[in-house]
């Protein structure tokens, strides 16, 4: 059997990329709801919170967002295991926020490729074009759904750190994960 395609978003299953959107709202009088998802927590137009990551990606503190709890181990005994490739993707799509996105995961010694997509069906797409088995974790909901539609024969997970049970979309046949590490992957080796 081959290595195994792991194929992770970075915020929100990485990285805490919420850490400093929400310092950003703040520090811009915006309130915040903590216990709401991304959106809802921000109850912005969509319009308005673009400009807001967008804002966020230049910041240079983009390239020193802390990684979400228990992945540093985690990544450390996936690489350790040699059974998986690792990517990640990233949908940023400004030059800046590219290099600090770069920049934060080279500091925590993070040195797998990137793929950087312009939508969720473009990660599907990327997903799809990878052979032998694969494996796709998201925190969104909705870029589940987007892979699983585009590749249906990818294994997808929704990595879900802030337990957010109110999501309004089903997610198809995708198990949710809630913390790194991953009981020792032993889900993966189904």
């Amino acid at each position: 059997m081959g290595r195994i395609n792991l194929v992770l978003d970075i915020d929100g299953c990485v990285l805490n990329y919420d850490w400093l959107l929400e310092k950003i709202l703040k520090e811009n009088n915006i309130k915040v709801i903590i216990d709401k998802s991304i959106w809802a927590r921000f109850n912005l137009p969509r319009k308005v919170a673009t400009k807001y990551i967008i804002k966020s990606w230049e910041d240079d503190r983009f390239s020193r967002l802390p990684t979400i709890p228990g992945f540093p181990q985690f990544y450390k005994e996936v690489v350790a295991s040699n059974k998986y490739n690792i990517t990640y993707c990233s949908t940023v799509s400004i030059n800046k926020g590219k290099e600090n996105r770069i920049k934060n995961l080279l500091d925590l010694k993070i040195y797998n490729p990137i793929f950087f997509a312009a939508s969720a069906k473009e990660k599907g797409e990327y997903v799809k074009k990878l052979n032998g088995k694969t494996i796709f974790i998201d925190d969104k909901p909705e870029n589940i759904n987007t892979v699983k539609g585009v590749s249906p024969e990818t294994s997808c997970y929704w990595f879900n750190y802030l337990q957010e049970m109110h999501t309004p979309l089903i997610i198809k046949n995708s198990p949710k994960l809630t913390h790194w590490p991953l009981e020792k992957f032993n889900f993966f080796l189904v």
